[in-house]
């Protein structure tokens, strides 16, 4: 599938040693997304990045767009991630939208939502 958007980075700050990607703070906004394969557009989202003791934890949100998203993903300290996220298609007349939802994984033409999760390990 095609995407297309907007993407703004805006991290205040970023500590790496050597390899290892140990702190991250800010944000990544994602506007006017839009699916090009199926000429879907969908929103605004965003991508709220903290450190903290579990690690690096990025928080997934939209901004009423018509694929509703929510969930987190965590990267710890020892390259092991986990991706919780649910999605929902909010305009249930788009079959479109609800098919690729099912494509995901976990998901349901039908109800256009779908619960992704996904783990395993960064290669530092």
């Amino acid at each position: 599938m095609g995407f297309s958007g907007t993407v703004d980075i805006d991290l205040h700050g970023i500590e790496i040693d050597g390899r290892h990607l140990l702190a991250v703070e800010g944000g990544i906004e994602i506007h006017d997304s839009a699916l090009e394969s199926i000429r879907v557009e969908l929103g605004d989202y965003r991508i709220d990045l903290v450190t903290n003791e579990q690690g690096i934890t990025g928080t997934f949100s939209d901004d009423d767009a018509k694929l509703g998203v929510e969930g987190e993903v965590i990267l710890a300290n020892n390259g092991n991630y986990t991706l919780d996220l649910a999605v929902e298609v909010r305009d249930t007349n788009s079959r479109e939208l609800r098919q690729a939802v099912a494509l995901l994984g976990g998901g349901s033409a039908l109800t256009g939502k779908a619960k992704i999760r996904r783990s395993g390990r960064l290669p530092f």
